[in-house]
């Protein structure tokens, strides 16, 4: 049995037990007459208000786990797959001006050599293989 159906279990169990102290007072006391079986100052009233309130809630929530809940689950779907996608075209912007950044650095050592490149370039050059190599991990 997974989580969820036992957490869904435990609930049904309480809702009866509640159910259950609220209803049978309530019937007694309207098969006996409205307060003949209840203890002095209790009234059926509260009891048959409780239930209703109780009825009506349960009404409610079977409702809005009918029509909101999967509306609000395909929400959180969306907008975690809207958030990746933001995040890859975020990453292959950065990666085609590193690569851009590399190349005019690659020509500048074919034409002049390494010992020209500044310590900028140089730490261009050394993130770049670091995030390239990592991607290339990944795949």
């Amino acid at each position: 049995m997974n989580a969820i159906s036992s957490r869904h279990n435990l609930q049904r169990g309480i809702l009866l037990m509640v159910l259950a102290m609220l209803l049978l007072p309530g019937i007694d006391a309207i098969t006996k007459g409205l307060s003949a079986s209840l203890p002095a100052g209790d009234s059926p009233v509260s009891h048959l208000t409780h239930l209703s309130g109780m009825v009506i809630g349960w009404v409610y929530l079977r409702a809005k786990r009918r029509t909101a809940a999967p509306q609000l689950m395909d929400r959180i779907k969306d907008l975690r797959v809207a958030r990746r996608i933001a995040r890859e075209v975020q990453e292959n912007r950065e990666d085609d001006l590193l690569r851009r950044q590399v190349d005019e650095i690659l020509d500048k050592i074919n034409t002049r050599g390494y010992d020209s490149l500044t310590s900028t370039e140089q730490d261009i050059l050394f993130r770049a293989s670091v995030r390239f190599s990592r991607k290339t991990d990944k795949d």
